[in-house]
């Protein structure tokens, strides 16, 4: 017998569980961003403490999931990876929190040829964007696990 959900109202209360299964992350990020991944990224960080109700409200009033890319680079060979998910809730500083990845960009992504001319002024520019948002794609899955968390609890 299958669990059922719980009442749409009862819904909202749920807290978040930021730990996704890495399978979700993974093709996630990889369809909305375009940039190597490790399997190993799978916390959403930002969302503890959170309900899905309080989420589904910061994402309405502007919040977003965003990923920063960053590169590095050994002479023959350029990795080209991407932080955490971070939730970044409307008005907070979006560069300011990609301010690592660019620095790590701009001292070790260039040293790769060919890929590190390439890769380095992508990463720069999409952290002086505010990183990669990503909400689209994890949004969703993230509330959905939380809510299917919840029900097996019971």
């Amino acid at each position: 017998m299958a669990a059922e959900p719980p009442p749409q109202a009862d819904q909202e209360s749920i807290p978040i569980n930021p730990d996704l299964p890495w399978q979700t992350t993974y093709r996630a990020l990889l369809g909305a961003v375009k940039v190597g991944t490790s399997k190993s990224v799978k916390r959403i960080e930002g969302v503890d403490g959170m309900t899905v109700g309080q989420l589904r409200s910061a994402i309405q009033n502007g919040g977003r999931f965003v990923v920063f890319p960053y590169a590095i680079s050994l002479i023959v060979i350029t990795l080209r990876r991407a932080s955490p998910i971070t939730f970044m809730p409307a008005g907070t500083g979006r560069v300011v929190k990609g301010l690592p990845y660019l620095l790590i960009s701009l001292l070790l992504g260039w040293w790769g040829i060919p890929w590190g001319f390439i890769f380095t002024p992508t990463c720069i520019v999409a952290n002086l964007k505010g990183g990669r948002d990503v909400t689209g794609a994890i949004a969703g899955p993230l509330i959905e696990h939380s809510l299917t968390s919840a029900a097996q609890r019971r």
